[in-house]
Parts: structure tokens; sequence; C-alpha cells
């Protein structure tokens, strides 16, 4: 994968650089959001893992022959085999509330451009948190989850897999 993927302390933060990482029937660019934010979590959890080794476990449990990418369930009995404990909180007003005790988690959402994605979070300060793979390229995304929704989201339909402190 190329260096430009990265971050400089390893997370993935632009996935337009992933192509070499097949992911279901596409690459990675186009629909690897899910196991991204797996990947970025898990290092934002200290978890000593590489891009490749999530891409493979995702990708070997797939649904609907990988046409859809990443699917809630999917994403979460990854998640629960890898023993993070996490809480699922759906629609913004919960997620905001949730959010101010978390420590890192994942956030689905439908962005600007109306298209389903899926990020990393990491707290950053008492009521920021940085945000991996949302802005491509930017490595120190960080934002409250307020001013994330309200500049970012298209859509109420979201949810997020929340990691406490």
């Amino acid at each position: 994968m190329s260096t430009q993927a990265f971050s400089t302390d390893g997370y993935i933060i632009d996935q337009r650089f992933t192509t070499d990482y097949p992911y279901g029937r596409f690459d990675s660019s186009y629909n690897g959001c899910g196991w991204i934010a797996a990947f970025n979590l898990l290092r934002a959890l200290d978890y000593k893992v590489t891009a490749q080794e999530i891409n493979q476990e995702m990708t070997s449990i797939l649904p609907h022959r990988g046409m859809l990418g990443t699917t809630r369930k999917m994403l979460m009995e990854y998640l629960t085999a890898r023993s993070i404990p996490f809480t699922l909180v759906q629609g913004r007003n919960k997620i905001i509330k949730e959010t101010r005790r978390s420590h890192a988690g994942i956030l689905r959402y439908i962005d600007n451009e109306r298209t389903p994605h899926l990020v990393a979070y990491l707290r950053a300060a008492e009521n920021q948190f940085r945000f991996f793979n949302s802005i491509e390229g930017d490595s120190t995304d960080c934002t409250t989850f307020e001013d994330f929704f309200e500049s970012r989201v298209f859509s109420s339909r979201t949810y997020a897999l929340v990691v406490m402190e």
C-alpha cells in the first residue's frame, strides 16, 4: 500500500491510496472504509496489527459476496471476536451524548455526497476527537462531534460503536 495512505503515526487517513488491497468484489479505495475503520480503531486501542492482517481477516467474512462492503452486523461480530468492548449507539443526539465519555470508536454516517462511510475516531482533548479517513489525507482531523455532524453528515441515519474510557 502506498505510504500516502498513512499518517506519520501509522493510521490510514486516505482511502484513495488503498487500491492494492482487494475487499470483496472491489478494491479498498472504493469500499474498504469498514476494514480501514476497524484497523484504525485497533491501532487507537494500542493493538499491534497490520493493515494487511485486518484487510484479510475482514475480507474472509464479508457477506453478500463482497458486493456491499462492511455491514453493521459483520463489523460488530468482528470487534466482538477481537474482544473489543463497545456499545452500539444510534442517532445523532445519542451519539453526541455517549461520545462525551468515550475513548474511541467507529462512526457510520452518510456523508455530504450521500455515500455511506465508516470512520474511526479517538479522543484528542476534552471535547475534541481525531477522525481517521474522513477528510482524505488529513492526519490532524480534530473536531467535536457536534461540528462533525453539522459539517459532514447528510442523513440522520447513523450509528456509532463506542468504546468507553
